[in-house]
């Protein structure tokens, strides 16, 4: 792809989507296309402390009381930074104790988490859900409950369309293995004060095509103690949201518990692959005496790894990678995944149009898992593959503009 510099235009058409409502199937809209341009800024850059290493980052945008804040957990010394996003400067350090009252425990390596505020900082590390602020103090700890087996239980899982309110959190929900026959739900409404879910709604058979299929196989797979399942993917707020999965090109459109519609939204040049193709790209082996490796396979088919969207939740973007090629690492002998080529699929909530851009995938830190970007105001960040500094992290910053052209096309 020929690249010129600031500004960096590249420009195409976007593509007809498709608008599907429950009772409604056979109805035909007015569409738009949508012509995009991504047009690059000056870097975005933040000085990193010894203690951290760039390339270990998952970067994540906060806006409280007006500020931008630029933030991402460093599991070297168990601490939360977070940087003045305007500035670049580091803002604060929340460094989470290893013992006592205040301990931050993640046994299973996992940790997530999400800002409300410097008062409400909710932590998910499998093991224990927190509310602690920014000075680390741990004002409230919850073991799940694990009487149905660490498979069967259900976890609070935070997504793009969490949000906390009068002490209750509207975010997604997650069980590994469920019963035959029980129905999956996505998004629920956990009340922290009295560790409760109140409720549980969107199916997950609206996003995870053939899920019957895809549930049989972790009812399977939970026997010898790997999973390995089928992502998905929510943006919004506590009163709506857009869900879909890494295996669908499709938007789902949800009011409260209400389905609203489906929305195609992907790239009609690349096929993402099948619930076979999503479970084959995952490496699971089981050793004598109990032990497991899960890991990635390094030929990778197309799916999408991530969801995003602006603040104020009008535009969704999606990264769909094309696929992946098997690197040998430098010193190694190991065969690891390396993207080949990307698209960034935009969707407009408002007037329900859809459009995409091939990315610049030489150019772009975008791997087959792709956690460390983000969007602000500004733009959306990339990490840059062209700075890699231990005392720096760099991102690309692009924005993404759009003008329409009412075509009068009939979609289904």
């Amino acid at each position: 792809m020929n690249i010129t510099r600031n500004p960096l235009l590249l420009i195409f058409l976007g593509t007809p989507f498709l608008i599907q409502s429950c009772g409604d199937s056979n109805k035909t809209k007015e569409s738009k296309e949508v012509v995009y341009t991504l047009v690059e800024q000056p870097n975005k850059e933040f000085e990193l402390d010894y203690e951290t290493a760039f390339d270990q980052i998952d970067g994540k945008y906060v806006e409280i009381d007006g500020t931008a804040y630029y933030t991402f957990f460093n599991r070297k010394n168990s601490s939360l930074y977070f940087y003045d996003y305007e500035t670049g400067e580091l803002y604060h350090q929340t460094k989470m104790a290893k013992d006592g009252p205040d301990a931050v425990e993640y046994p299973y390596y996992f940790f997530d988490y999400y800002v409300h505020d410097f008062d409400n900082i909710f932590i998910n590390t499998m093991a224990f859900y927190y509310r602690i602020n920014k000075d680390g103090e741990v004002l409230k700890r919850i073991k799940p409950d694990d009487t149905s087996g660490f498979f069967s239980r259900k976890n609070i899982a935070i997504d793009g369309a969490m949000e906390y309110r009068d002490g209750k959190l509207y975010c997604g929900i997650s069980q590994s293995v469920p019963a035959e026959g029980d129905t999956s739900w996505l998004r629920t409404v956990y009340n922290f004060d009295s560790e409760t879910f109140e409720k549980e709604y969107v199916d997950e058979r609206f996003l995870v095509p053939n899920y019957e299929e895809k549930a049989r196989r972790l009812r399977e797979m939970a026997k010898t103690g790997g999973i390995s399942s089928v992502s998905t993917f929510f943006a919004g707020n506590a009163e709506e949201v857009y869900g879909s999965s890494a295996i669908n090109d499709s938007l789902y459109h949800f009011v409260g518990s209400e389905f609203r519609g489906a929305y195609y939204a992907g790239d009609p040049e690349v096929e993402v692959t099948n619930l076979e193709g999503y479970f084959n790209k995952t490496k699971i082996e089981t050793f004598e005496g109990g032990g497991i490796s899960i890991g990635p396979k390094a030929i990778q088919p197309a799916f999408y790894t991530e969801m995003l969207s602006t603040p104020d939740n009008r535009y969704i973007y999606r990264i769909l990678i094309h696929g992946t090629k098997a690197k040998i690492e430098e010193g190694s002998d190991e065969e690891r995944p390396e993207v080949f080529g990307a698209t960034l699929t935009i969707f407009d909530t408002l007037t329900k149009t859809a459009g995409k851009i091939k990315l610049p995938v030489e150019e772009l830190g975008i791997t087959y898992y792709s956690t460390d970007v983000f969007v602000s105001r500004k733009g959306i960040h990339f990490p840059n593959k062209d700075i890699e500094s231990e005392s720096l992290k760099s991102y690309k910053l692009y924005r993404v503009s759009s003008s329409e052209t009412d075509l009068g096309r009939s979609v289904f």
